[in-house]
């Protein structure tokens, strides 16, 4: 079992603690730490909007975005940056790399 840096208690006892006492704030930093100690997830590192493999995580609000330049011109005379775009933005979706999927 490790410790707990900042409170020099066993891990697993300091989220025993959050859990019995309802505190959801401390149990949702406990797992965010663990994440971050240990590479994270698809969801953890999508902050950053990268995931482990470094291929950009999307929301659905910046890919509603995007869309919606493109609609009004923003990828004129780049049509084949526009079709990477897309193609990745479509790849992701297939990939989970879509936040806020249904």
């Amino acid at each position: 079992m490790t410790t707990d840096p900042l409170s020099g208690q066993i891990r697993q006892a300091v989220l025993n603690d959050a859990v019995a006492a309802g505190s959801v704030s401390r149990v949702a930093a406990f797992f965010r730490g663990f994440q971050q100690e240990h590479g994270g997830t698809h969801a953890a590192s999508a902050a950053s909007g990268r995931t482990r493999s470094e291929k950009p995580v999307y929301t659905r609000e910046q890919i509603a975005r995007l869309y919606e330049l493109h609609r009004k011109g923003a990828f004129a005379g780049r049509e084949a940056e526009w079709a990477r775009r897309e193609a990745d933005i479509i790849a992701a979706g297939r990939e989970g790399r879509v936040l806020g999927q249904p």
